[in-house]
């Protein structure tokens, strides 16, 4: 874990931490992955519905080492296995762009959905 990098995931996270907190937060990452201080088994479950659908989501405090670690973690699993995510305004621009192609808009539909990628390793 490179400082440098540690730093860009914490700003992402909090826009208002002053340098001087993303270094004491930095410093405070880099430490607690040399020493394996870290416990993720502290985790807070919340549970939403939506549309009769239960999801189940762990987090953790947005300010804490193990939120920071969490993230750094998933940026370097993105970029070893090169995992890019759709972008749904990219998607919406694409299909708007495909109306003027069409003949007869009274039987045009647009429909905005969440996109589910299928990952094989």
């Amino acid at each position: 874990m490179l400082l440098e990098n540690i730093h860009g995931v914490i700003r992402r996270i909090d826009y208002t931490l002053t340098d001087d907190d993303i270094d004491f937060w930095a410093q405070q990452c880099i430490l607690a992955v040399e020493k394996e201080t870290f416990d993720f088994s502290t985790k807070v479950k919340e549970v939403f519905t939506q549309s009769g659908k239960r999801r189940v989501i762990y987090h953790y405090s947005k300010i804490s080492v193990k939120n920071f670690i969490c993230h750094y973690l998933k940026k370097r699993l993105d970029k070893v296995f090169k995992i890019e995510y759709a972008s749904r305004s990219k998607i919406i621009n694409l299909l708007f762009n495909t109306i003027p192609a069409l003949k007869n808009m009274n039987d045009f539909v647009i429909i905005r959905a969440d996109l589910i990628h299928d990952f094989h390793f």
